[in-house]
């Protein structure tokens, strides 16, 4: 399925608005029009300041002057008091992170929530212990409920990180379950457990006669999970030549199967992927196209480590011993206290 950019940014949960170093508003997406009360054929190309009367940024803007050009502007993050244009009171999340170009400042990203949504979801799920699997009830747990929640009904690309255990394929697994593809398949991909000559014919697929030993054709990974959700895990393990292969495929929406003589087949696939790496780090070293992690984090996750949210582990350790009591035919329910004192403060 194909998505423009604008549709894209349109259907996100959050509200962006992109000016420039005079402050005229370049971009505005629909959750902006949503929250501000404005329309989009209101505010481009205006400047934002006599747009937002009494100043959309709470008076915390780099840009207050008629033109500044600070040499040195870095990521903003606070929260405000912003009144709508149909009068509404909104507590914002705000978010802004420079562009820059040839080392350039050009102007800004300002992406933005209305944090009363975020309130109300604390609060309506404060004693929730388990989200759909997922066990927990840390703010940064409840948080990423709400993240599940909002991106699952969006079908763009989702990147999810987090250490190792943290539970990124159940994650990944929740998102479908909560999406419209419910009822379609969920693949799971092990990226890193498959060797670079076979990862093509295994995300692909082949036909009879591709190679020595393909007695018959067969669906790939991708295929096999059209109309739903491929989970492409420690994608951050695969080659320079897949990664390429793998970017044509989520711009085109299609595939090609080895043997397949250039023919396109084209799927509706939602594509959740998954490292405990920094790709970021690893573009730097030339490890991975800076292009393709843009297409696959369109919408960022991450999943806090079990350290920090301590408060969690006496509910994990309640599920486990539930677990293995019912498995393996015990009694035992209980810890004591020293050793769940012992798991708590382990480092």
């Amino acid at each position: 399925m194909f998505f423009s950019e604008t549709e894209i940014f349109d259907s996100l949960p959050f509200a962006i608005i992109v000016h420039d170093l005079r402050r005229r508003i370049l971009f505005f997406n629909k959750k902006a029009e949503e929250l501000t009360g404005y329309k989009k054929d209101e505010v481009i190309g205006r400047d934002c300041h006599q747009v937002f009367k009494g100043g959309f940024c709470g008076q915390k803007c780099s840009f207050k002057e008629e033109l500044i050009l600070p040499s040195n502007f870095e990521r903003l993050h606070y929260s405000l008091e912003f009144t709508n244009k149909r009068g509404e009171d909104l507590l914002l999340d705000m978010k802004v992170v420079p562009i820059y170009s040839s080392n350039e400042l050009k102007g800004v990203v300002a992406v933005f929530e209305d944090l009363r949504s975020e309130i109300d979801f604390l609060k309506k799920y404060k004693d929730i212990t388990n989200f759909y699997g997922i066990i927990g009830k840390n703010e940064k747990m409840l948080k990423l409920y709400q993240q599940i929640k909002n991106v699952a009904k969006i079908s763009v690309p989702v990147l999810i990180t987090g250490e190792s255990g943290t539970g990124k394929e159940l994650v990944a697994e929740t998102i479908h379950k909560l999406s419209p593809r419910k009822d379609k398949p969920f693949v799971v991909v092990n990226c890193g457990a498959i060797p670079d000559t076979l990862i093509e014919s295994e995300l692909f697929g082949y036909e009879k006669g591709a190679f020595t030993g393909a007695i018959r054709s067969r669906k790939g990974r991708f295929e096999l999970a059209n109309k739903g959700t491929i989970f492409l895990d420690e994608i951050g393990d695969i080659s320079s030549a897949m990664q390429v292969k793998l970017l044509r495929v989520i711009q085109t929406c299609t595939i090609e199967k080895l043997g397949g003589e250039g023919k396109p087949i084209r799927l509706d696939i939602r594509i959740i992927s998954a490292t405990n790496k920094n790709l970021k780090e690893e573009i730097k070293k030339g490890n991975f196209r800076e292009d393709l992690f843009y297409r696959l984090s369109v919408i960022p996750i991450e999943i806090p480590p079990l350290r920090e949210r301590r408060d969690d582990i006496p509910l994990l350790v309640e599920h486990y011993i539930k677990e293995f009591a019912q498995a393996f035919s015990l009694n035992t329910t209980k810890i004591s206290k020293n050793a769940l004192e012992i798991l708590i403060n382990y480092h």
